[in-house]
Parts: structure tokens; C-alpha cells; sequence
């Protein structure tokens, strides 16, 4: 998957952590960097996150217009 190629090359090919929990806090930064953040080119250069507001928005209007 895409998301783990560009895990190890962005973040886990340049790192050393000296403890789990090291790992664990850079690895929810990079995370919350990589969906609200980074912009895509295969989602026309948004976010993850602003694809999926506006997948929700558009499921909400149908559903509203559908009552």
C-alpha cells in the first residue's frame, strides 16, 4: 500500500527511536501530519482529512434531501 511505502520513506528510513514510546509519539505526529497536513497528487493535492469532510458533507446533503 502507498501508506507504508511512504511511512518508511518519509519517517522510518531516517529514524532511530530510543524507546517504544519515542516511537510511538513521532509516529502519531507523522500521522497527524500525513491526513491533515500533507497534501496528496492523488487526491488532487488535499488532505486525507479534507476528502473525507467532503465525502461526509455530500453523504449528509443526500441524506437530508432523501427525508
Amino acid at each position: 500500500e502507498a501508506y507504508h511505502g511512504i511511512l518508511e520513506e518519509e519517517l522510518l528510513s531516517r529514524t532511530e527511536f530510543d524507546s517504544l514510546e519515542e516511537a510511538k509519539a513521532v509516529l502519531s505526529d507523522w500521522e497527524d501530519f500525513y491526513n491533515n497536513r500533507r497534501l496528496h497528487w492523488g487526491l488532487k493535492l488535499k488532505t486525507p482529512r479534507q476528502v473525507y469532510l467532503e465525502y461526509a458533507n455530500k453523504i449528509e446533503s443526500v441524506r437530508e434531501r432523501a427525508s
